[in-house]
Order: structure tokens, then sequence, then C-alpha cells
């Protein structure tokens, strides 16, 4: 047993945590026959909020069940698992937990900050409050180090939720703070799993939430990705223990369902569902928009190797000459502002309108386009990783490469 060999039968505040995923069934056993552990919802049914949807408020009902140590949550694009995180947050504290949540990146934690932000929680993010007194503290003329540390700690002690990134869980301040009752990591997914633990072995129990259908973590070495380092912890902690510490949200409220069912049957193997109030949906049921042939058409897929309408161009990738590595499409480009035109002469607003592209030159290349295009400011030109977990009426995404 893990439990024995290793001597986590030490009161480790994670020891739940740690036992669950590197322990066998006699460790999960072990933990349950001793009352440590808990698998069943922390909600009956007449107590679940009722602003959600069944497979949300079963997962709402797991996460606040103080006694299970890890949750791991999967949200496909448009299950509302944002939404979802922050009453989970909101529900955790009320229920008299403090909450230290992370992300593996910044604009992550943004997203969550704002989220939580007005909403009558004493939320703290960590670097931002250590710029903020530093910064107050050189105005006020007094010794900074001490002062700042002091300072920084006192509100930390005192927060209901902390955010901060994964690898800013390292930071001294927050790891000399009293035990957090809950972690929660969001975009888990893309971290990889030495980044998680530094949060996670702060908590007494954890969530886990992403999607491991969607981008997997950045790994640039090929001997780490031989070595397993590719892999989230939230994609190796889902098939444990026979699935027992997952759940996943299947129902989207994002696009028209001609747009979902492609990902639902080839990544999610038919489970995503799209809801009523979105399934048909289409840009020309807004009251804003002309009814045109592009505001009707809920998705279009163009070989832009193929003669296009007038401007019959075999588009063709190029290398940047910039030395970047990276690739560009002129033709595919020229096709892009075409659509956007058409978007915007049927009354779509250009802060309602994202493009995207794997590549840095061409998102380059696009903007450089839409300078030039009258009306165009305010579209949004990003590469694809960079854009995940947000949304827009019109997305436009440009692939450079034709590799089928």
């Amino acid at each position: 047993m893990l439990l024995q060999k290793n001597g986590l039968q030490k009161r480790n505040p994670s020891i739940a945590v740690v036992a669950t995923l590197f322990g066998d069934k006699e460790d999960v056993a072990w933990l349950e026959e001793n009352n440590l552990v808990d698998w069943a919802e922390g909600l009956d049914e007449q107590s679940r909020p009722g602003t959600f949807d069944d497979s949300q408020q079963r997962t709402i009902a797991l996460g606040l069940n103080k006694k299970r140590p890890l949750l791991i949550i999967q949200g496909p694009p448009g299950t509302g698992k944002t939404g979802l995180l922050k009453e989970l947050i909101v529900l955790s504290v009320q229920q008299g937990e403090r909450v230290f949540v992370t992300a593996p990146t910044n604009a992550a934690v943004d997203n969550m900050v704002e989220k939580l932000s007005n909403i009558g929680l004493d939320i703290v993010r960590d670097d931002s409050l250590a710029a903020g007194i530093r910064q107050l503290l050189k105005q006020l003329g007094k010794t900074v180090k001490k002062k700042e540390k002091e300072t920084v700690k006192e509100v930390l002690s005192s927060a209901q939720v902390v955010l901060a990134t994964n690898t800013g869980a390292a930071d001294p301040l927050i790891r000399r703070l009293d035990t957090f009752d809950l972690v929660v990591i969001d975009e888990a997914g893309q971290a990889i799993e030495p980044s998680c633990w530094i949060p996670v072995l702060q908590g007494k129990r954890c969530i886990l939430a992403g999607d491991q259908c969607q981008l997997a973590p950045v790994i640039l070495s090929t001997k780490a990705l031989e070595g397993g380092l590719g892999v989230s912890l939230l994609e190796r902690a889902a098939t444990l223990h026979d699935g027992v510490l997952a759940t996943k949200l299947t129902t989207q409220y994002r696009m028209n369902d001609a747009i979902a069912s492609w990902a639902s049957k080839e990544m999610y193997g038919g489970s995503l569902k799209s809801s009523s109030t979105i399934f048909s949906h289409l840009l020309v049921d807004s009251p804003f928009f002309m009814p045109t042939w592009i505001t009707q058409c809920p998705q279009l897929l163009l070989d832009t190797r193929m003669p296009y309408g007038s401007l019959s161009v075999r588009c063709k990738e190029h290398l940047d000459p910039a030395g970047t590595g990276s690739f560009y499409n002129e033709g595919e480009a020229d096709i892009v502002v075409q659509h956007v035109f058409s978007l915007i002469y049927a009354g779509v607003s250009p802060v309602a309108i994202a493009i995207q592209s794997p590549y840095v030159a061409q998102v380059k290349l696009l903007r450089d386009r839409l300078d030039e295009l009258l009306g165009a400011a305010g579209i949004e030109v990003a590469t694809i990783d960079s854009f995940q977990g947000r949304e827009a009426d019109a997305v436009i995404i440009s692939m450079v490469w034709f590799l089928f």
C-alpha cells in the first residue's frame, strides 16, 4: 500500500488527494474505511441550484462534497464550465471553505478574477496584490521589504478566495499560509502535471477542470514528451479507479448544432448535445443583422486550393521570410478579408468577429490586411491557442495549409 510504504498515514492535509492519484484499490479502500473519503454528491436533489442543467447540477453536487478528495470536470466547448466553477467557488465559500484558484496561464487566471469580481466575495490575486502593495509602500516612503511581506500575508490569510497561476502558487507567501480547504485548477488539460502539484499539495481536496480533448500541454522536448509529460494530470486522473473521479458536462450553449455535431461525434463519442436554445440559431436571427447568405449559413468549409469567387486564386502556403519558422498564405488572407467584409456589410459588429490561425505569420498578415479595411477596427485576430475559452458571434479560421 502506498499509504504504508511512504508514511502517508500521517495527517498530511493532502493525504486523500495523493493517495487517490497514486494509490491502488487498497489505498482507496483504507481511506473509505477510515471515513476520509466519500464519493457521493454533496447536495440532495432539492438543494441543487435550479439554473443549471442536469450534468451541471450533478457536477456542482459532487464538487461540494467536502469528503471527496478529487473531482475531474471535463468541460467541452460551450458547456458552461467557467460559470459552473464560479458557482462552485461561491457555494464552497458559503459552506465555510477557503478556496485557492489557479490556472496555467495569466489569461486564464484573469478570466476567473473577472468572473468572481463584484459578487460579494473577498478575493485576492497574489501577484497583482504584491505589486500594488509594493507601489503603495514606496509612495508612503516606508521600509518596503518587511512591510510588503507582512501586509501581503495579512491580506492573503483573510481572503476567502486566493488566485494565482500554477507556478505562482510556489510563492513562499502562499506556501506559508494555512492549508486551503479546496484547490480549483482551471484549464488543467493544458497544464503539465508537475505545475499542478504545486497548488494541489496546498489543499485538503482538489477540483481539476478542463478538457483533455482540447489543447494539451505544450512540450518542446522530445524526450520529455516520450516520458509522458505531454499527458496532463487531468487526463491521467480521469481514467483512474474506473472513472469514479470524473464527470462530464454534456450540453453546449454556444453554437449551432451543425458546428457542434462534428466535434461531438469525433471527439466526445456523440455525448455532447446542443441546447434547444441554440440548436438552429443563426446570425440572421438577430434583429440587427441583414438576411444575407453569410448570416443564414451556420458553417462553411472552404477548400482554398480551389478557385473561389472573383478571386480565382490557388492559395499556397509560404515560409515566413522573417525566419520565425511559421507559415502564411496570402490568397487565403484575401478570402478571409472578403468574408469579413460580407459580415460587416450584413450588420455584424467588428467586435463580434474573431479570426484565428494556427500560424503567427498568418496572424500578422491578417492584421495587416484588416488594417487596410475600412470599418474593421475591433476585430480580434489571434492564434487558435490564445483564443481558447472565449467566443464570438462569427469565427473565421485560416488554416494556411491544406493537409489532405
